[in-house]
């Protein structure tokens, strides 16, 4: 499949796998795909991955680096160019959590497998299109068979996306970060509302600003300071920091909240420990897999479809007590 190409969405027409288990009587909670590379290293529960040899050498990594306990992790082989082994995958868990990226180059056939077997799915993205492509291909699919398909689950969008709806109340939250080159082009999509506010990032400086409107008028504003380097940037695939710049990164928010005559009614501070692209990221996907196991079980109707975001799909009152008890964060 190529990186990038034109999809006609008119066209698509998926059907649910044959005799999806029931969510709690399925083998994993959380499956991690794509343990191989740095991030995946640093969120593990069962492992997954095309390469057996790969995933052994992983799995003994993780348990030298983290805990012994890591060597007894399961290992299932399945790979983005085999839908059966993906299905097979998604069938045995509740949740997949994917570090492999770039998301719109290998991204869609695991979104696709999860959208087929009813099963949570969240992913690092950064990439607001492959987002778009996923709700446009496969919303109606994933709302079918209940499954939850949770884009935007990193250091670069948790904190916006759950600080500012927690500041301000509800925002309608645009989250545009680094785009990766030309965007698939989607034809025959149904016709959607224009996006309110507007997102922009300042690259290398790391200076990002957020800017969200709600049908109330009010607005919210996210000043992002980052201290770190680019090194992890710079590395090559499936590498990152090593464990001593893993723990000296820091990250700090500040989010205020305005009304539409531009009085301040409410500020939140967002401190947190740890490289950002590598512990960060772990732990705000991390929460955001357990967070969607643990809300299987709630009793009532819950958001699914894909596409979502934290803050859509989970809710910002579970992420952040979840984010709180970690002991990682400071939200005040």
């Amino acid at each position: 499949m190529a990186y990038f190409q034109t999809h006609d969405v008119s066209k698509v027409s998926l059907q649910p796998v044959e005799k999806i288990p029931a969510l709690q009587n399925r083998e994993f909670d959380i499956v991690v795909y794509g343990v191989t590379g740095h991030s995946g290293l640093l969120l593990a529960i069962a492992l997954a991955g095309r390469s057996a040899k790969k995933l052994e050498i992983a799995r003994a990594k993780l348990a030298r680096l983290s805990d012994p306990i890591a060597l007894d992790f399961p290992l299932i082989i399945a790979n983005s160019n085999d839908d059966k082994s993906l299905e097979a995958m998604c069938l045995r868990t509740k949740v997949v959590g994917t570090t492999v990226g770039p998301y719109l180059k290998y991204g869609e056939p695991l979104v696709r497998a999860c959208a087929r077997t009813g099963t949570g799915y969240c992913d690092l993205t950064g990439e607001a299109q492959f987002a778009e492509l996923a709700a446009t291909k496969y919303d109606k699919l994933a709302v079918q068979t209940s499954a939850r398909i949770v884009s935007f689950t990193g250091f670069d969008s948790v904190p916006a996306d759950v600080g500012t709806a927690t500041v301000g109340g509800t925002f309608d939250t645009i989250v545009n970060l680094m785009e990766n080159g030309l965007p698939p082009a989607l034809l025959n999509k149904p016709s959607q509302p224009p996006p309110k506010g507007k997102t922009s990032i300042v690259f290398p400086l790391l200076d990002y600003t957020l800017r969200h409107g709600n049908s109330k008028q009010q607005s919210g504003a996210v000043d992002e300071c980052f201290d770190g380097t680019l090194q992890a940037f710079l590395l090559q695939r499936g590498e990152g920091p090593d464990r001593n710049t893993v723990r000296k990164g820091l990250l700090e928010c500040k989010f205020y909240a305005t009304s539409a005559d531009g009085k301040q009614v409410e500020t939140l501070c967002w401190q947190s420990v740890g490289d950002l692209g590598g512990f960060q990221t772990a732990l705000y996907q991390g929460e955001s897999c357990v967070a969607l196991v643990k809300d299987a079980s709630r009793p009532g109707p819950k958001p699914t479809g894909a596409g979502l975001t934290v803050g859509m799909c989970i809710g910002t009152d579970v992420m952040l007590e979840r984010l709180r008890n970690s002991g990682f964060l400071s939200i005040e």
